[in-house]
């Protein structure tokens, strides 16, 4: 997985006043940067794929890919986006999310996401789920 992602000149302006954080660890990063040095090299190499049984008639697996773990730093940096209103970070983690299907070869003609209740939209006031597959 790449470490890296191309940047706009305004976000360079932006990061200026609020700095960009590795995903994993939080440590401030240049712009272009999607970890630490420290946290890349412990990157995994290819994407996590995970197979669940799938019950029923034509019972068989589904096969679900990931970039990274749900652990660690990384798991704070996503209820950072779903729970603290940080939605820049969908960016990154939607570019990272892009990466990992373009190294599995998946050819796709569109993202989509799940809907949140109207209610639970309300309260929180985005989408994160939306966010992140517009920015993939």
């Amino acid at each position: 997985m790449r470490a890296f992602r191309p940047v706009t000149w305004r976000e360079r302006l932006v990061c200026l006043f609020f700095p960009a954080r590795c995903l994993a660890c939080g440590k401030a990063v240049r712009p272009e940067r999607l970890f630490c040095p420290a946290c890349a090299a412990a990157l995994p190499k290819e994407p996590i794929l995970r197979a669940f049984p799938l019950e029923g008639a034509e019972a068989g697996r589904l096969t679900v890919a990931s970039s990274l773990l749900y652990e660690k730093g990384f798991r704070h940096t996503l209820h950072r986006l779903k729970f603290q209103e940080e939605r820049a970070l969908a960016g990154p983690i939607g570019q990272m999310m892009a990466q990992t299907a373009q190294a599995l070869g998946i050819p796709f003609d569109g993202v989509t996401w799940v809907p949140m209740s109207p209610k639970k939209l309300q309260r929180r006031g985005y989408n994160q789920s939306q966010l992140l597959a517009r920015s993939v």
